[in-house]
């Protein structure tokens, strides 16, 4: 396994200039400012569907995107989305969610789970385990869903943290239903320490800052809890689990804290015998995976779209 390195090194001109021309830096918005986001939809849809899933805490929403027509039937892949667990709807990664489904030819189910500061941890952990441990169970009953085949898991940033604790909740208990394959898009792994190479260099000015990091973690854990806690920080899950995980791809992106110990749990995956793949984009921030409608990330974002898509198809041709 080694670590791929996609485009130039060095913060993109355009998404500087992006980044400097912003009226207010993410950590000068208030929660509400942070929270506020649009519908993404692309031009080219898939069919959708929202619909209450049942959890410990009651339900939550989740959007079922199914290819158009009458084909099939689709493997399920869960989407659990980023945004520090404090932000995030289902309606913002509208357009991640149908070029997934369509350049990928699967059902994707994008998860709504609560959010901090009002639902500390661990209801996401939770709300996210219960609903994916739900979709396994009914496969049979989702319209064009294969029953036959494993979900497969993937999120972006807190959503790729999610999808990492999920698999291991899943996976620490032998006789579970398996997974196909996770995508971990610039994970937060490590909620204990930002003793990294990244942290240092781009703590501030890029987007997802140090600062930040901080103001998120202060919204999402509750106090006295132990940050190394594989619970929390994905990173220090023991290496029994983690040796039981399906192939795995991990995006990062050059300019952004999270880009070393997201490349870290790679290796240590990779050190525990589960297929890898890592890719790093250069030149651009965290985040840019859901921005594929914003000007300066789209050929970023559209790149590792690519990716994905190929990843899953790969790992569906090797399973037949």
């Amino acid at each position: 396994m080694s670590l791929i390195e996609i485009g130039n090194r060095g913060l993109d001109p355009k998404i500087k200039q992006f980044l400097q021309e912003q009226p207010k830096q993410l950590e000068e918005l208030t929660l509400e400012e942070i929270r506020y986001v649009v519908d993404t939809a692309p031009e080219k849809r898939a069919e959708t569907l929202d619909k209450d899933i049942p959890t410990r805490s009651g339900k939550i929403k989740c959007r079922f995107y199914t290819p158009p027509g009458t084909a099939g039937p689709f493997q399920v892949l869960v989407w659990i989305h980023g945004g520090g667990w404090v932000r995030g709807t289902l309606d913002s990664y509208n357009y991640v969610c149908h070029n997934l489904c369509l350049r990928s030819s699967i059902i994707v189910i994008s998860l709504d789970y609560r959010l901090a500061p009002e639902f500390k941890y661990p209801a996401a952990v939770e709300d996210c385990f219960d609903a994916v441990q739900w979709i396994q169970s009914n496969l049979q009953q989702i319209p064009k869903a294969d029953a036959s085949k494993p979900i497969g898991l993937a999120g972006d940033s807190a959503g790729g943290t999610l999808s990492i604790q999920v698999a291991a909740d899943i996976y620490k208990t032998r006789g579970r239903n398996p997974l196909s394959y996770i995508v971990a898009i610039y994970p937060w792994v490590n909620l204990h320490s930002h003793d990294t190479t990244s942290f240092t260099e781009f703590g501030k000015n890029h987007l997802l800052t140090k600062s930040i990091t901080d103001r998120f973690k202060q919204y999402y854990l509750p106090e006295d809890v132990d940050t190394k806690d594989q619970k929390i920080s994905p990173l220090f899950t023991d290496r029994s689990i983690l040796s039981r995980f399906p192939p795995t791809l991990v995006l990062t992106s050059e300019c952004d804290v999270l880009r070393d110990e997201g490349e870290a749990f790679g290796f240590v995956l990779s050190e525990c015998g589960v297929f890898v793949k890592i890719h790093r984009y250069n030149g651009t921030v965290h985040g840019f995976f859901s921005r594929g409608n914003v000007l300066p990330f789209s050929g970023f974002a559209e790149a590792a779209l690519g990716d994905v898509c190929g990843f899953i198809h790969e790992i569906n041709r090797k399973s037949v």
